[in-house]
């Protein structure tokens, strides 16, 4: 589960990880490692 995010100067990124914590999402851990992969398309 996801319980902290390091988002330093990415404003969209730390929103976005407000809501998968309160959400409870647990994230495949390459997933987060890729940038590429934006944060809102693991929520679902």
């Amino acid at each position: 589960m996801l319980v902290a995010v390091n988002a330093v100067n990415m404003s969209k990124d730390f929103l976005q990880s407000k809501k998968l914590i309160a959400a409870k999402v647990k994230p495949d851990p390459a997933k987060l490692a890729d940038a590429a992969i934006a944060l809102k398309d693991m929520a679902a």
